[in-house]
């Protein structure tokens, strides 16, 4: 009686944390006025209105266009040294087409177990990056750390730090419940399964 209940909240969680990191290395391809019961998406996913695309420049695109730009935010945490200049290349380089691939792997099911842990390690790494940060900037400006607001580099523009660690959190328990999902429904992984064993 559960399998199908579980196999749905399975695919359901695959679709919104690909579509999640898709719209984060990409950029805003869907507007955020579209409304559901009163409330903007923006809590769903990260979305930009066009006003706001035209000050924020490289999220009308996404980092994996403007990687430029996405280095700038990354340089910004302050992780990596001054003579570690090839790590924070790698990274602002690398970072977007991870998440681009992953999300694609996640919406089509693809190779679904270890994309998802990927994806759930890379949002692990990147929430301790924001709360980092977060402290770093609460501690030059003594506000509360819920006070503290940045731009995080995740393609939203400046963000409040708790909501985000909030958003990032249901996002790395979704990828780690569809990693840890014995369900294939709707997957291409599902669909080469039952060929080898019409084979």
């Amino acid at each position: 009686m559960f399998a199908p209940l579980r196999a749905l909240l399975t695919l359901l969680l695959r679709l919104w944390a690909g579509l999640y990191f898709l719209s984060t290395s990409l950029g805003r391809f869907w507007p955020c006025d579209l409304e559901v019961g009163g409330r903007g998406l923006g809590w769903l996913w990260p979305c930009r209105g066009p006003e706001e695309v035209d000050h924020l420049g490289f999220l009308a695109e996404g980092k994996v266009f403007y990687p430029a730009e996405f280095l700038k935010v990354v340089r910004e945490y302050g992780i990596f040294g001054p003579g570690q200049h090839v790590w924070l290349n790698a990274t602002a380089a690398l970072v977007p087409w991870i998440e681009l691939t992953g999300g694609v792997f996640l919406v089509l099911g693809l190779l679904r177990r270890g994309t998802a842990l990927a994806l759930a390690g890379l949002t692990l790494a990147f929430t301790g990056a924001v709360a980092w940060r977060a402290m770093q900037v609460a501690g030059e400006t003594g506000l509360s750390f819920c006070a503290v607001e940045f731009d995080c580099g995740c393609g939203t523009g400046v963000e409040a730090v708790c909501p985000k660690l909030l958003a990032n959190g249901v996002l790395l328990l979704a990828c780690l419940l569809v990693a840890l999902s014995d369900s294939d429904f709707l997957s291409l992984d599902g669909r080469r399964q039952a060929r080898r064993e019409e084979d």
